[in-house]
């Protein structure tokens, strides 16, 4: 039986070739996973990329569970830069996370690679058209609750007396309708379904995530510990919007009377009132007239 004992190794974990195929060991030589793959790539963000037989990519966690199938992707990133990997599909590249979830869509024609010092200027390619994108203000909402590791969690009453709080808000973030609630000048984020409140014990948690940010975390007891969760929002009927290679924001009202507002971009500045009654076009280009105005 060939065999050659370590190829590469983690901080716990050997990845070894056996009959031209690899599996992993832990530190003591027991298996952990029996060779059965052409190409083993190190633990990167707790998921391993590797290959089969028909040179198909997949990652796999320790326990050897598809996260993300087999064939789904042509190519892939063999490790994660912040959570992130480049992956091509139907000769297009995007940007996939831990998860599986779709950050950036297939639709580039390139995209150079995820470093750490670039990762907030991100080039990409389509056609012979280059965008420069800032991946934070994408990426935000899909990984705030991954990777995520429990520094102290309370029962809501032992949390609420520890922070002299009578009654724990939640609200909605008015750009997202993200699920959210206040201590002090900090926020904390809510993971179980604000519209569908569920029945079992609710904690608090003080958590990282995969990228180092510290905060309070809502979520019910069962799901104490878990890596991954899910952020909450409320639910309300968001417009469909084209995708735009230049991020921006999308504002929403929680007050369904406060339209004035909300229309002034659209309206060039001027408020709905002003133009359907003709203020704005009597004053349009005047500029002696606008500064006269009693």
């Amino acid at each position: 039986m060939l065999q050659k004992e370590i190829i590469m190794e983690n901080a716990d974990f050997i990845i070894y070739q056996e009959n031209s195929l690899f599996g992993l060991k832990d530190k003591s030589g027991n298996i952990i996973i029996p060779p059965q793959y052409t190409n083993f790539n190190p633990f990167s963000c707790g998921l391993a990329m590797v290959r089969n037989a028909s040179l198909q990519y997949a990652y796999i966690n320790i326990d050897n569970t598809q996260i993300i199938p087999f064939g789904l992707y042509s190519w892939c990133d063999s490790s994660f830069c912040w959570g992130l990997a480049r992956a091509v599909k139907d000769g297009k590249w995007g940007i996939i996370n831990t998860q599986g979830n779709i950050i950036l869509p297939f639709q580039f024609d390139k995209i150079y690679p995820l470093k750490d010092e670039y990762i907030f200027r991100i080039k990409t390619f389509i056609n012979e058209n280059e965008y420069i994108l800032d991946i934070n203000k994408i990426l935000y909402n899909y990984t705030l609750l991954d990777g995520l590791i429990y520094i102290k969690t309370f029962p809501i009453d032992s949390f609420k007396k520890l922070y002299n709080i009578e009654l724990l808000r939640v609200f909605k973030e008015k750009e997202t309708n993200l699920a959210y609630f206040s201590i002090g000048c900090g926020k904390g984020y809510v993971a179980f379904d604000v519209n569908n409140l569920p029945k079992s014990e609710i904690c608090i948690s003080i958590v990282s995530n995969i990228n180092g940010k510290l905060f309070f975390l809502a979520h019910t007891k069962e799901d104490t510990g878990k890596e991954c969760l899910k952020l909450s929002y409320y639910k309300r009927e968001e417009p469909k919007l084209p995708y735009n290679y230049t991020p921006h924001h999308v504002y929403y009202s929680n007050d369904e009377d406060s339209s004035y507002d909300d229309c002034r971009d659209y309206y060039d500045g001027w408020s709905r009132e002003d133009v359907e009654s003709g203020l704005a076009d009597a004053f349009e280009g005047d500029l002696d007239a606008y500064w006269n105005i009693d």
